[in-house]
């Protein structure tokens, strides 16, 4: 996020918030939705360090095999190899989910 705001002075102050992974990514289109292909944690970052939003396949977390997620950003790096989506759950969780598995099995599909 970027807040703008009155410096020492009165100069112009630019102030970033947020973590450098997250800022990253591709943003989809408006109303860019997802299938789900198998079941996902969604997180709140990008990466298997940030914490699971609620419990597994219960709201908010409830990105389960068969369900359609809407996507806000694609390609987001984390640690490790892994490309992070950011959605919003069917029931409006928002976070951040695999693409593909550690297993390199396809967790999301753009439809």
């Amino acid at each position: 996020m970027i807040v703008w705001g009155l410096g020492i002075g009165g100069g112009l102050a630019l102030l970033l918030l947020g973590k450098k992974s997250e800022a990253a990514g591709t943003p989809a289109s408006s109303e860019r939705t997802a299938r789900v292909l198998q079941n996902v944690n969604t997180r709140s970052g990008p990466g298997t360090n940030h914490a699971i939003i609620g419990p597994a396949n219960t709201a908010p977390n409830d990105a389960i095999a068969g369900a359609t997620v809407r996507v806000l950003r694609t390609k987001i790096s984390g640690p490790g190899a892994l490309e992070w989506w950011e959605i919003i759950t069917p029931s409006g969780g928002r976070g951040f989910a695999a693409a593909v598995g550690t297993d390199g099995t396809p967790n999301l599909q753009l439809l």
